[in-house]
């Protein structure tokens, strides 16, 4: 465990229009006269005027200038980073947007080698909520935890890097045919035959109005790649009907759906499991068998959204009943919890 007290934090400050490809830092490391350099930067990949409608998608990259390996680790309270934006001209702010956090599961580390990179692509719709024109300052955030690795692949203490950068984006007015257009090359990208090519093209296309995109994002569902089939299940549950039903309980089709597609399942079901709540039980019946235990505990969730004060409560209960054994405790607890929702708790 890090003790707190050997934590050291540097801010880096890009400024707006930035063009420097890095920025380099020299800091002392736990009390030792020590280089920590660490080069990092969020860089908007195409022109800056960009649909109201259409994806913002910002790249961040970091790079280890160490001469040895490090433990890399987004730290803060959500382990994410963070975006920020206002108008010029009248100080319009954009509003937060609540992300989709499905599964959970432990915070990853990246190890990177002295000279590599990891970037990752991060679309700020996904944080703001971008739907007037005019032109934003976005001030993007992100808090780096570096372990470095010491002799015999020993961990050191870590330091906290703060990367703090504005960026400018034009928004220009809604435009049916530009987005048509948009979403035309975004399907080519959903069949073409690089795996980061589709699954981008598809969580791209979870921004574009939901009748331009429902077509592409349908065909995304017969995809060989699970995280493909996953983001276009949680790009078509933006609407509740019994058509969305039908299509996202497409991706359980098939010897093996996938752990990431069957997990999004799962969740988008908890939002519009109601609009048709037999097939959606049906299929919630068979993901409480799920091998992964996060699977069997947000289809439990979802019974609860779906079932609770309907007609299919009561037969529900000896199923969740059987969960109840589960040989995962947070299963165990959200069984206890969905027995009490569908009026059967002790």
């Amino acid at each position: 465990m890090i003790d707190i007290n050997l934590r050291k934090t540097l801010f880096l400050i890009l400024p707006i229009g930035c063009c420097m490809p890095f920025l380099t830092v020299n800091m002392s490391l736990a009390g030792q006269d020590a280089p920590a350099p660490l080069e990092s930067q969020f860089v908007l990949p195409r022109a800056d005027l960009y649909l109201r409608g259409a994806p913002v998608v910002v790249n961040f990259t970091t790079c280890n200038a160490y001469d040895q390996p490090i433990i890399l680790e987004f730290g803060g309270v959500e382990h994410d980073f963070s975006f920020a934006a206002d108008r010029k001209g009248d100080n319009y702010v954009a509003e937060p947007c609540e992300k989709s956090r499905p599964g959970g599961g432990l915070t990853p580390l990246y190890r990177l080698e002295p000279g590599e990179t990891l970037c990752k692509r991060i679309i700020i719709n996904n944080y703001l909520s971008l739907k007037e024109p005019g032109d934003y300052r976005v001030l993007c955030r992100v808090l780096l935890v570096v372990d470095r690795i010491g002799q015999r692949d020993v961990r050191e203490e870590g330091i906290e890097f703060r990367v703090s950068q504005e960026l400018h984006v034009r928004l220009r007015p809604y435009n049916k045919e530009s987005v048509e257009n948009d979403a035309k090359e975004l399907g080519v990208l959903v069949g073409g035959p690089e795996p980061s090519s589709r699954r981008d093209a598809v969580e791209r296309l979870r921004f574009v109005e939901p009748s331009i995109a429902r077509p592409y994002l349908v065909s995304a569902l017969s995809s060989d790649d699970d995280l493909v089939r996953a983001s276009a299940v949680e790009a078509l549950s933006r609407s509740e009907d019994k058509e969305s039903v039908h299509v996202i309980l497409r991706a359980l089709e098939g010897a093996d759906s996938g752990s990431t597609t069957r997990l999004a399942v799962a969740n988008a079901l908890r939002r519009i499991g109601r609009g048709d709540i037999a097939a959606s039980v049906a299929a919630l019946r068979i993901l409480l068998n799920d091998k992964l235990s996060h699977t069997r505990s947000a289809a439990l969730k979802a019974i609860v959204d779906v079932a609770a004060d309907t007609e299919y409560a009561e037969g529900l209960t000896e199923d969740v009943k059987r969960m109840t054994s589960d040989p995962n405790r947070t299963v165990r607890k959200r069984a206890a919890e969905a027995l009490s929702a569908l009026g059967h708790g002790e």
